[in-house]
C-alpha cells in the first residue's frame, strides 16, 4: 500500500530509527539558528526577558516584529552576535570618564554572561540550529516531535495507547505532517491521532513550542446518520495541498465499526470547508495539479461497500460536499447528492473471485501527467492491477503487475484457479471500467456510458 504523493515539498517521510520507533522527518531545509520569542532571546543574551526589552529600546537590539500580534519578534543568532561586537557611544553623563568605564565593564559582563549562559544550557534550548520540529514519532501514548537530527524537542501523551502507527506507515498511511501552514516561518506540526482502542479520535495542529493551535474531530455530529454511524471516526490519510495559494489539508476518516467514510477538507487555520461523505471505504488521498480547467483535483480511493469493488472518486476542492449516491437502499446515506467531477468502479479478476469478496485500491502514485491507481486483487497476496489516468481523470488503461502474473500461475497449479492466464485477455477485461459519476466531456472522448 504505497503510493501516496504531496503535491507539498514540505510532506514528511517515514524512517526507522535504531530502536524500531518510527520517526517522520521534514523534507527541505529547515530555518536554522532563528530565535522567535522574548524568551529565546533573552536566554541567548544571558538576561532576563525585561532587560533584552530594554535593549530594543535603548540599545538598538536587532528585532523584527513578525504580524499576527501577541508580541511575535524574531533575529538570527548571527544577528546578536554581531549586535554584541559592534561598538557602541558611551552614554551621556556628568562624569565622562566614569561614563566609559561603566559602559567597558558593561560591555564585559554582557559577554561573559552570554558565554557561560551558552555553555550552560546549549543541551537544552532550542536556540541552535536545526532545533525547531522536524519530525515525529510515536511512542505508546506519546507523540514525541524531534528536530532534524532526531533529538526529541517536546511530547503529547494522549491518555490512550495510540494505534500501531509503524504498521499505519507501511501500509503508506500518512499519520502526521510537519511544515509552515500559515508562511510565517515558523514549522507548524498537523498529527492524526488514532486511538488503539477508545480515546477520542482527533486533529491536532500544535505549534512550534507544542501549543495546540487548532483541533478538528472527524466525523462530527455525522449529519443527522442513523445512530449505528455516529462518531467515533478514525482518520485513516492526511495530504497538505495548496489551492490557488492557500493551504488545504486534506483528511480521510472512517466509522470505528460501520461503512460510512469522510473526505473533510480544512483550511490552514483548522476550518472546515467542506466534506465529502461515501458508503464505503477511502483510504487513500492524492492530488493531481494539472485538472482541465487549471485547479488541482483531489482523489480518493478505496472500496464502495454497496458495490463490493474498489472505486476512486476524483473531487474538487474548491466545491465539496454531499453524500455518495447508491443504488442499494441499504447503503444510501442521508443527505444531498454529492458533487463529484468522477467516481469509477473497478472490474474484479479472476483472483479476486476466487479468493476474495472484494478488490481495494490501495495506492495512488502521481507522475508527471498521470495518474497511476493500485488495485490489489487479494489480500493477503501483492497481486495488483495498475490502472492509468491522465491527471485531469481519464482513463488510460490498465496492466498487470508481475506479481499478479505470478500468482495467477501459483493458484492455478494450486487448482485453484481452472484456467491458464490469457494476459492480453485479462487486460482488455480488467480496462473495462464502471463509471457512475463521469463528466459528459469523458463520455464523448471514451465512448463509455454512465451507469448507476
Amino acid at each position: 500500500m504505497r503510493g501516496d504523493v504531496s503535491v507539498s515539498s514540505e510532506h514528511v517521510v517515514i524512517v526507522s530509527n535504531r530502536e524500531g520507533e518510527f520517526v517522520a522527518g521534514q523534507g527541505g531545509p529547515q530555518p536554522g539558528g532563528l530565535l522567535s520569542s522574548w524568551k529565546e532571546i533573552a536566554a541567548y543574551l544571558g538576561v532576563n526577558v525585561r532587560t533584552a526589552q530594554k535593549w530594543e529600546a535603548e540599545r538598538g537590539l536587532p528585532v523584527r516584529r513578525l504580524p499576527g500580534g501577541r508580541g511575535r519578534v524574531l533575529v538570527s543568532v548571527e544577528e546578536l552576535d554581531a549586535w554584541l561586537q559592534a561598538p557602541r557611544e558611551a552614554e551621556p553623563s556628568a562624569a565622562a570618564g566614569g561614563a566609559g568605564s561603566r559602559l567597558s565593564f558593561g560591555r564585559v559582563g554582557i559577554l561573559v554572561g552570554v558565554l557561560l549562559s551558552a555553555l550552560a544550557v546549549a543541551g537544552s534550548l532550542f536556540v541552535s540550529r536545526g532545533r525547531v520540529p522536524a519530525g515525529w514519532r510515536v511512542v505508546g501514548d506519546a507523540l514525541v516531535v524531534v528536530d532534524v537530527h532526531g533529538r526529541e524537542l517536546w511530547t503529547k501523551q494522549f491518555g490512550y495507547a495510540l494505534a500501531d502507527y509503524q504498521r499505519l506507515s507501511s501500509l503508506g498511511h500518512n499519520m502526521g505532517w510537519v511544515g509552515d501552514l500559515d508562511s510565517d516561518g515558523e514549522p507548524e506540526v498537523v498529527f492524526l491521532a488514532h486511538p488503539k482502542a477508545g480515546g477520542d479520535p482527533m486533529v491536532y495542529c500544535y505549534s512550534r513550542s507544542g501549543d495546540v493551535r487548532w483541533f478538528f474531530q472527524p466525523g462530527q455530529k455525522a449529519h443527522g446518520f442513523p445512530e449505528e454511524f455516529h462518531p467515533p471516526y478514525n482518520p485513516q490519510n492526511m495530504l497538505v495541498f495548496r489551492v490557488r495559494g492557500a493551504v488545504r489539508i486534506a483528511v480521510a476518516s472512517v466509522h470505528h465499526t460501520w461503512f460510512p467514510s469522510q473526505i473533510a477538507l480544512l483550511s490552514g487555520e483548522g476550518k472546515l470547508l467542506g466534506e465529502y461523505w461515501h458508503s464505503g471505504h477511502l483510504h487513500r488521498l492524492a492530488v493531481t495539479d494539472a485538472s482541465r480547467d487549471g485547479k488541482p483535483l483531489l482523489f480518493a480511493g478505496g472500496i464502495a461497500n454497496g458495490y463490493r469493488r474498489a472505486a476512486l472518486v476524483a473531487l474538487d476542492p474548491e466545491r465539496m460536499g454531499g453524500v455518495s449516491r447508491e443504488e442499494s437502499p441499504e447503503y444510501q446515506l442521508p443527505g444531498t447528492p454529492a458533487q463529484e467531477i468522477a467516481r469509477v468502479l473497478f472490474p474484479r479478476s479472476c483472483i479476486n473471485r476466487a479468493k476474495d469478496p472484494f478488490n481495494e485500491v490501495t495506492s495512488l502514485q502521481v507522475m508527471q501527467t498521470e495518474l497511476v491507481v493500485g488495485v490489489r486483487e487479494e489480500s493477503d497476496a501483492p497481486a495488483v492491477v495498475m490502472h492509468r489516468f491522465t491527471t485531469d481523470g481519464r482513463y488510460k488503461g490498465a496492466g498487470l503487475s508481475s506479481r499478479f502474473v505470478a500468482r495467477h500461475n501459483e493458484l492455478e497449479h494450486a487448482k485453484v484457479l481452472d484456467h491458464r492466464l490469457d494476459e492480453p485477455g485479462e487486460t482488455a477485461a480488467l480496462s473495462q471500467l464502471q463509471w457512475l459519476t463521469q463528466p459528459a466531456e469523458m463520455t464523448r472522448n471514451t465512448g463509455q456510458n454512465t451507469s448507476r
